[in-house]
Formats: C-alpha cells, sequence, structure tokens
C-alpha cells in the first residue's frame, strides 16, 4: 500500500501540471498520484496519458468529472493519507521528503 495519495484535479493545465507531477514522482513507489482531468480543451489529457504511461506504477489518470470523481473516491480517501494538491502548484522535494518520513514514523 502507498504511503501517501495525492489527488491532483487538471483543468485547462497544459503549461504548468507538468510541475506539479515532476514534483511528485521522486517520491517513487511510497507515493500514488491520481490525475482527475476534469473536462478540458487544451492537451491537458494528453500530457496526463503520457505522465501516466512513463509512471505506470506511481501514476493514474481518470477522465472524469471532479463532482463524480469525489463520489466514487469517497469510500477510498477514508482509509488513506490523501493531499489534493493544485496542478499549479509543485511540492518541493524537501517538503515531501518531511512528509513521507514522517508517515513511516
Amino acid at each position: 500500500m502507498k504511503l501517501l495519495s495525492i489527488i491532483i484535479p487538471c483543468y485547462n493545465s497544459e503549461s504548468y501540471m507538468h510541475y506539479a507531477i515532476e514534483s511528485l514522482v521522486v517520491g517513487g513507489e511510497d507515493v500514488e498520484i491520481l490525475l482527475i482531468n476534469d473536462g478540458s480543451t487544451d492537451e491537458t489529457e494528453a500530457i496526463a496519458t503520457h505522465y501516466a504511461a512513463k509512471y505506470p506504477g506511481s501514476l493514474r489518470l481518470s477522465i472524469k468529472q471532479t463532482a463524480d470523481m469525489v463520489r466514487r473516491l469517497t469510500p477510498v480517501l477514508n482509509m488513506r493519507r490523501v493531499f489534493i494538491l493544485k496542478s499549479s502548484i509543485a511540492m518541493t522535494g524537501s517538503i515531501l521528503g518531511l512528509t513521507l518520513n514522517y508517515l513511516t514514523h
């Protein structure tokens, strides 16, 4: 089981979502990233699909509306340590490292 699940809702995020994703994949197998494409009309879905293929053990892609995603994930969210991160925000390695360290001790 992953130590931390991070949900990133994306809407027309093509120009900056890679910052958020790249800042999280350094967590390796301890981190699960779930990208939620909320009906974007730009290249968000293509970028998310690329990253899901590049990091199959850490990253999953859902092409759902956000409201539907929350309803479907509610039972799962109650059992995990979950962050929701805006697609325009990158988490620094030190913050992610400290968080993972805290969760393991």
